[in-house]
């Protein structure tokens, strides 16, 4: 090879470059890409998880406050049946004992009745089975009572209500996909109902009330299922409405909602319409020119709106029944929302409804199969929470944003595909998300975090050759990504920061068939130059990587007959590997090990867990001999099937690094504790971890660490205390 082909970036057909006194490749990677990055969205704390189980087979919800105390209750219901339920409102927003009811017929819709002065006047409903529409009202124990009701001969479907003529007097209008015209309902005194019709030939399965005038009557708008247009009735007082204008529309929509979006006092309307949610903004003269779309993942069934984030202004949320998905769009501007952040998934998922309940404004979500979703805004960070930012939490890491000791999370949503962040604000409370849209899903992250605002996030998976690189500068809100190719599946990584440089040195174990070898990276004129020993080892089993005194890896392999430890050091010139250890054995074990200081007193320690069918036990090598440790009371030998049930760290202030494994037999993490001067261990549990699919502990308050961990039975984020 050339002199001059050595200076070159690599190319197809030059692999690498093999000198003749070490077994060396260097190779030189420049594969540069981009990818879209969200903008700085503020969540402002939108993000505690709690879930209930209730009453089965309730596919429709609504909030409700039947004993006028300061919290809000729930109403559950399913339209194909005569029974429903009742959630009591506590502090916070937990839900207290379930009330089951019978009902005298089934329920399609229920909506709140409110007077001119806000107030909850009652609830109305309409019943498709029963062909009826009325009031219900709750008595102080939570059962409903029908106060009013009307029979057609049609089925109704849709119903609302409002004070249009400014009497006081709430009245309803009824309409639905096989109910002819709109039906408007007036109280009479003697607890009936009395209707007049609008429009009788035509069929209005949406309708709203709105204002067109502003002259102190609330007028309608209803879309038309035949003509597929939005027709507006003008209300002259004494309930006669008039039809004014009509919007043709492009396609069928799914629904029609009303509010005012962006608080200017006038009412817009919210439209689905296949994969997007559409907005005809109001204005001083009701023209609703102003339109605008805003396409979604998903397709959204069901649309509401609220402050989720506490802002003041008002952002959407959407379900997707089939996919079981809610995804929320918070607002960014008066006419704009940010990208929207799919927050879960959880199938059979059948309807969302907003809450606020003293000091909380939440939102939650109803499974058929008898699950309840809430999510909320916490007050404080404490000891014990589930957060919820994606659908499938993942690999999981912390990160300092500003390096002012509040960390911040990052993490893998394997549903999207994107490495997310989190950061906080000075009280703890998640402020801000970012995501960044991978190329593949990881099952681990190493974090380069030596630099405020600018970190960087290495995210690979153990037995894979592709390391993914995003350099994130929060300050600036750029965004970038670049790729390592490993020359063999990874075994180990870690991450190595010197003085004066930008990057931290990034070294790498790999597998290459029964061999092992390893390989360290360089970040020079925008390009990655590798290192690679691609001999280390033959007849490889496991190793593990260490940094301290130097870059080292201790391997084990096995002939047949004898299970042998040794080390490599990495970048020494001359002699490089170093046998420590032998143990004699015909069985075969499923093997790993960890290594590195874990008494803190600056010399490495190698654990090794061995077990199959029959037996299971560890041993320790150090500089202080080998020891063989057998299970006991105190010691738990721990199956290790995966490196990601390890994690080095420390669990109380001041402490020194200490080994943590996670046993997946009985969902708990347990810290070992070398004693001994490193020839013994004793393990301590630190709590259960149920649904453990990647974590770290890290002080996320002032007080105390905490186990972070991606929850694959809730889909959370799950922050514990860790135990004393």
């Amino acid at each position: 090879m050339k002199k001059e082909d050595m200076m070159k970036p690599l190319s197809a057909g030059k692999t690498g470059l093999k000198t003749e006194r070490s077994n060396i490749k260097l190779l030189f990677f420049a594969v540069l890409f981009s990818s879209e990055i969200y903008s700085q969205i503020p969540i402002n704390g939108f993000c505690r998880y709690y879930n209930f189980s209730v009453q089965p087979e309730m596919t429709q919800f609504l909030s409700i406050n039947y004993n006028n105390d300061s919290y809000t209750d729930l109403f559950l219901y399913n339209p194909a049946e005569k029974k429903a339920s009742v959630l009591k409102g506590e502090s916070g927003s937990i839900f207290g004992g379930e009330i089951k009811l019978n009902l005298p017929f089934e329920l399609s819709n229920v909506i709140p009745m409110f007077d001119n002065r806000s107030r909850v006047s009652g609830y109305a409903f309409t019943s498709r089975k029963n062909k009826t529409a009325g009031v219900l009202k709750f008595q102080k124990s939570g059962t409903p009572f029908i106060e009013k009701e009307i029979k057609f001969n049609a089925y109704p479907d849709n119903i609302i209500s409002a004070d249009v003529d400014g009497s006081g007097a709430v009245k309803l209008a009824v309409t639905g996909g096989a109910f002819e015209g709109i039906s408007l309902l007036s109280s009479k005194s003697n607890f009936k109902l009395e209707f007049s019709a609008i429009e009788k030939n035509n069929l209005y399965p949406y309708t709203v009330f709105t204002e067109l005038s502003n002259d102190g009557f609330i007028d309608i708008a209803a879309y038309n299922l035949i003509q597929n247009s939005i027709e507006f009735f003008y209300n002259s007082g004494r309930n006669r409405f008039s039809k004014v204008r009509t919007v043709k529309l492009d396609e069928r929509i799914s629904s029609l909602t009303s509010t005012d979006l962006n608080l200017d006092n006038y009412s817009d309307l919210i439209l689905l319409q296949g994969s997007a949610i559409k907005v005809f903004y109001g204005d001083s003269a009701s023209s609703y020119y102003k339109i605008r779309t805003f396409e979604t993942t998903y397709h959204p069934d069901k649309v509401i709106h609220g402050d989720f984030n506490r802002d003041g202004r008002i952002d959407l949320a959407y379900l997707d029944k089939s996919e079981g998905i809610v995804s929320i769009l918070f607002c960014r501007d008066e006419f704009n929302f940010y990208k929207e952040i799919i927050y879960f998934s959880e199938k059979g998922l059948k309807d969302i409804t907003p809450f606020y309940s003293r000091f909380v404004s939440g939102m939650a979500a109803l499974n058929e199969n008898g699950k309840l979703i809430i999510i909320s805004n916490p007050g404080s960070f404490t000891d014990g929470e589930d957060l919820v930012f994606s659908p499938r939490p993942g690999a999981i890491n912390y990160f300092d944003y500003t390096n002012n000791g509040i960390y911040d999370l990052t993490f893998i949503d394997d549903y999207s595909k994107t490495l997310n962040f989190v950061t906080r604000d000075n009280a703890g409370i998640p402020q801000n998300f970012y995501s960044y849209n991978l190329h593949s899903i990881y099952s681990s992250i190493a974090v380069d975090d030596a630099h405020p605002n600018e970190k960087i996030f290495y995210c690979y998976t153990h037995g894979q050759k592709l390391i993914e690189v995003v350099k994130a500068d929060f300050k600036n809100n750029k965004f970038s990504g670049n790729v390592i190719y490993s020359p063999g599946g990874i075994e180990d990584l870690k991450l190595k920061t010197e003085q004066g440089k930008n990057e931290a040195i990034v070294y790498v174990t790999y597998r290459s068939g029964s061999s092992a070898g390893a390989a360290y990276y360089l970040f020079k004129d925008f390009r990655y130059i590798v290192s690679d020993y691609p001999d280390a080892a033959e007849n490889y089993e496991t190793g593990s990587l260490t940094l301290m005194p130097k870059p080292t890896m201790y391997y084990w392999q096995f002939d047949g007959k004898d299970y042998s430890l040794s080390k490599f050091i990495i970048g020494k010139a001359g002699a490089q590997k170093e046998s420590i250890f032998k143990l004699s054995s015909n069985e075969k074990y499923s093997l790993n090990s960890f290594s590195a200081d874990l008494t803190g007193n600056e010399t490495n320690i190698t654990t090794a867990f061995f077990h199959n069918d029959i037996n299971s036990f560890a041993h320790i090598i150090g500089s202080n001999g080998a020891k063989k440790i057998n299970g006991s009371n105190l010691r738990k030998i721990i199956k290790i099937n995966s490196p990601t049930q390890f994690y080095l760290g420390e669990t109380r202030l001041g402490g020194i690094k200490k080994l943590n494994i996670y046993d997946e037999e009985t969902t708990t993490l347990y810290r070992l504790d070398f004693i001994e001067e490193g020839r013994n261990f004793i393990t301590t549990s630190l709590g259960e971890a149920n649904g453990l699919k990647s974590y770290f502990i890290k002080n996320m308050n002032s007080r105390n660490y905490h186990i972070v961990y991606s929850n694959k039975v809730k889909n959370s984020i799950t922050v514990k205390q860790v135990g004393k």
